[in-house]
């Protein structure tokens, strides 16, 4: 087929380094077939490999791949993707408490998720774009489950939870940032999910502010860490979203702080 259609082709070969020893077969039993074609049109083909696997196995590379070009990806902007991904009227208007203050705005929503889709996959998080998909699928059934159950969610903190199972804070299998949330009841203030829950909270346009004398992008890290709490409906809508609470609203004992952000912790049942 290829000697037979009289134009150039591009072939984009996946997981190739997900198979080990027979993707490396593959590989091998591909060039040799490339190199036996009978045209005079080119046939590139392009197979993603892993930094690690490419490492481990650089020999077999070597012999089967004729060039190689060291990609990085660098400031992933997630906008389109977001926009294509996300029902529209999730970004849309505003939501105010009953004093009339603003409790979230749809833009700065959309800036918000944006903002912590790309973070995640900064290098040190391990979290690859295939996993953001696999976040973002789990926590569109998740979200869907805590309706049922009566909850009203928000959706970014239901994304935000999710995630946070895909982080590894120690070797055991079960040791995520989630588990890590669970075991304390409050969300860590240096952690993304932490970061996102505070810009919920200010409504902040991105989990990013500028700062410093370079004016350089840096999280938007909160004061303090989260309290997660019983969730029991008395303050409405305001336990369904991050919010500052006062000695007023936590009954706080003699020496307890008087002041914080908290959240209802049902998120942690799913």
């Amino acid at each position: 087929m290829i000697e037979k259609q009289g134009r150039d082709t591009i072939i984009v070969v996946e997981d190739v380094d997900r198979s080990g020893e027979f993707g490396l077969r593959f590989l091998e039993t591909l060039r040799d077939f490339l190199h036996g074609l009978k045209t005079d049109h080119k046939c590139l083909v392009i197979a993603p490999i892993g930094d690690s696997e490419f490492d481990k196995n650089q020999p077999v590379y070597h012999k089967c791949i004729d060039y190689f070009d060291r990609f990085r990806l660098r400031k992933l902007k997630l906008e389109t993707f977001v926009d294509r991904v996300f029902k529209p009227d999730l970004f849309d208007d505003e939501c105010k408490d009953h004093n009339n203050k603003v409790q979230w705005t749809g833009v700065h929503r959309r800036g918000q998720v944006c903002s912590f889709l790309e973070i995640l996959l900064n290098p040190r998080a391990q979290i690859s774009m295939r996993t953001i998909k696999t976040i973002l699928r789990n926590a569109n059934l998740t979200f869907a489950q805590q309706v049922d159950d009566g909850f009203e969610p928000d959706f970014r903190a239901t994304i935000g939870f999710e995630a946070s199972k895909y982080i590894m804070v120690g070797t055991e299998p079960k040791s995520t940032l989630f588990e890590q949330f669970r075991e304390s009841r409050s969300v860590g203030r240096n952690t993304w999910l932490g970061v996102l829950l505070y810009s919920m909270a200010l409504d902040r346009p991105s989990i990013l502010v500028r700062s410093g004398a370079g004016n350089k992008l840096e999280p938007a890290t909160p004061p303090v860490d989260i309290k997660l709490v019983e969730h029991t409906g008395k303050h409405g809508h305001l336990e369904l979203i991050p919010w500052h609470w006062t000695n007023e609203w936590a009954h706080a004992e003699e020496g307890e702080a008087k002041q914080g952000i908290s959240l209802s912790d049902f998120y942690l049942d799913y």
